[in-house]
């Protein structure tokens, strides 16, 4: 017999830790040289650890979708990527 254990919203399926931090990416350099970078997401920054991803490596603020005043166009999943630049 094997157990069967589910993941629930309680218990993280995989525990990211390091792996949310110490990559490379263009937001780290230009940091580095004084520029503020945003990234702008459609959707919730909590989905996929986004957020917190972004933030660790070099970006200053992620904008996402509870931050737009009235968003337009929202999909299930996201507002709209068209409706992001009309924003940006």
């Amino acid at each position: 017999m094997e157990l069967l254990t589910l993941p629930s919203p309680a218990l993280p399926v995989v525990n990211p830790g390091k792996s949310q931090h110490g990559f490379f990416i263009s937001a780290d350099l230009l940091r580095r040289k004084g520029y503020s970078c945003e990234f702008i997401y459609g959707g919730e920054g909590h989905f996929d650890n986004m957020k917190i991803f972004f933030l660790c490596n070099g970006f200053h603020r992620v904008i996402e979708q509870k931050d737009y005043d009235r968003p337009h166009y929202v999909a299930n999943w996201a507002t709209l990527d068209t409706a992001i630049n009309c924003i940006a």
